[in-house]
């Protein structure tokens, strides 16, 4: 855990800012991107997603306030919006 909270202090030394996660989902995620279709983890802070990748990566974005779902049987898809009705 000590590694982590290092790396996660030079992550955000290096970028200039310090971002920390509201929830962190880990469960495979379907992205929709060609190049890196699928995902282990989803991170989320506000209402914005800002990070989807490995869950080692992940994890630097967690503090002791940060909820963390691990849904190994779960799947994250993009949201799908259909107002069509009959």
């Amino acid at each position: 855990m000590k590694i982590c909270l290092i790396l996660f202090f030079v992550q955000s030394v290096i970028f200039g800012q310090e971002q920390t996660a509201d929830i962190i989902i880990i469960a495979p995620a379907f992205t929709m991107n060609d190049d890196q279709p699928w995902a282990d983890a989803v991170v989320i802070k506000g209402d914005k997603i800002i990070f989807v990748g490995d869950e080692q990566d992940a994890v630097l974005y967690q503090t002791s306030a940060t909820q963390v779902l691990d849904m190994p049987h779960g799947m994250v898809l993009p949201g799908f919006i259909d107002s069509h009705v009959h």
